[in-house]
Formats: structure tokens, sequence, C-alpha cells
């Protein structure tokens, strides 16, 4: 899918040859039950380039990071304050903007022991699609058809499968 997209024919055939795999797995077998599961959800993508936006790229203290779709930012000092507000300018509603104290009270990696690396890993803030949209901070770096880790229904929604095959 992040080659050709989530409805091209490859994705398709791709996703034939696995559905085939699963069945002919489930008659060979008897008192069991198969579980079948994505671990994420994915959606075809449009691009939005960081160094596009003069403004938003001179607040940069190094490119972005994580994900195209849970892109984290690294914020000079002297623009933190005027950050959020130039980022939403620039991209409007297509994401939601996190500070990194939003994200750590919001749970959204979770309850328990923080990793050390979590405050480097999220920036000073995390921009999470909930469009069809995707960030790249050049033109030079990759940007993949279809792709994860944004806000949308169809990436929160993940397939849940069970076959039952009773005991003979």
């Amino acid at each position: 899918m992040h080659k050709t997209g989530c409805r091209s024919e490859q994705t398709r055939e791709s996703i034939r040859v696995i559905d085939k795999s699963v069945q002919d797995l489930c008659e060979s077998l008897t008192d069991t039950l198969v579980i079948v599961i994505a671990d994420h959800g994915h959606i075809d993508v449009r691009y939005h380039v960081i160094t596009d936006s003069p403004e938003i790229h001179s607040m940069l203290k190094r490119p972005i990071s994580v994900e195209n779709r849970a892109a984290a930012f690294y914020i000079k000092d002297e623009c933190k304050r005027q950050f959020p507000e130039g980022f939403k300018q620039t991209y409007g509603d297509e994401f939601l903007l996190l500070s990194q104290d939003e994200v750590l009270s919001s749970g959204l990696f979770g309850s328990g022991t923080r990793n050390s690396r979590l405050l480097e890993s999220v920036g000073d803030f995390l921009a999470i699609a909930v469009s069809d949209t995707a960030l790249a901070y050049s033109h030079e770096s990759k940007q993949h058809v279809s792709t994860h880790a944004g806000l949308t229904d169809a990436e929160m929604r993940v397939p849940l499968i069970l076959i039952e095959k009773p005991a003979m």
C-alpha cells in the first residue's frame, strides 16, 4: 500500500493472496480460533512539504521526524510561542497540533512508566493528521502513496476477523 496506494490493483491482488492463504490455513485446522488483525489502518495521502513554507521552515531547529502523519517538530526557543499560530495559518485544520505537555497529558502513548526517550521523540510539538494529508520535510524526503499514523476513521478502524474452526 505504501508504494501503490490503498485501492490499486496491485494492492487488491496482494489482499486476494493473503485472503486465500488464510482460507487455506483455516481449512486445514480443527478446534482452533484464528484471529486476523492489522496493526494499523492505511490511507492514500497528499503531501505538504515543509521547505515550501518558509515561515514554518525558519522556525525549525532540525527536520521533522517520527511519521509523515504524526510529525514531531523541534522548534527554535525564540519561535515556540508563535509556532502554533503559524502552523495553523499554514496548514489549517488538516492536523491536530499538540504541545509536548499536551501529548504527555493526553495519554496518547498509553499509561505506565514513560520511556526515557519519549520527550525527545515527540519534539516540542506533535502534528497528527486528521485529514488525508501528510508532511514531508523536503521534496527529497520519502513520500509514500499511502501511509498511516493519522487520526482519520480509515486509520483508526482496524478490521478484526475471527474464524472459529470447531473440533471434529
